[in-house]
């Protein structure tokens, strides 16, 4: 796309910026809420462990142990870091993923080039926007995602199995 028709204005500038500040802040929450996944399925892990020797229970923390195990590895997987090499066509100057893949020469003819018009400054600060708001889709929120679903199953199932282990223990 060609941003050479676009007339440099504050309501742009105030546009690019507020959606750069959504994705930091989209970021910052999928964060905390991988941590207090990590924090949640971490205190199931060790209370289940601890309960495997009840045999009336068994199955029903046996279900929790591993869904527990699978969504702390999720949420975990949703916060750490990932890299790869850029495709030419993705390759975003201001995004440190990318640029530290550069001498300081060639960042700073990059950075010259994103600077050297109002147009290439749009298309940069446009490719940052777009590859940021990717990285938290196919990255943070994805591992996230997953991750509470397999938690919340792995509570429905293990349940279940509580209630059914509990009456098959007292009626037979």
């Amino acid at each position: 796309m060609s941003y050479e028709n676009v007339q440099r204005n504050g309501a742009i500038d105030y546009m690019l910026r507020t959606t750069q500040q959504h994705h930091v802040q989209l970021s910052t929450l999928a964060d905390q809420k991988a941590n207090i996944m990590i924090a949640s399925t971490s205190i199931l892990l060790t209370f289940s462990f601890a309960n495997f020797k009840q045999q009336n229970l068994f199955w029903g923390f046996l279900a929790l142990f591993v869904c527990s195990f699978i969504a702390l590895i999720l949420a975990i997987l949703a916060v750490a870091p990932q890299f790869g090499r850029s495709r030419e066509q993705d390759f975003n100057i201001l995004f440190f993923g990318h640029f530290t893949e550069l001498s300081l020469d060639q960042f700073h003819q990059g950075l010259e080039h994103a600077m050297s018009s109002d147009q290439a400054t749009y298309e940069a600060i446009a490719t940052d926007i777009y590859n940021v708001g990717k990285s938290i889709k196919e990255g943070k929120y994805k591992y996230l995602a997953r991750s509470y679903r397999v938690f919340l199953a792995g509570i429905v199932l293990a349940g279940l199995l509580f209630i059914v282990q509990t009456v098959v223990f007292y009626f037979t």
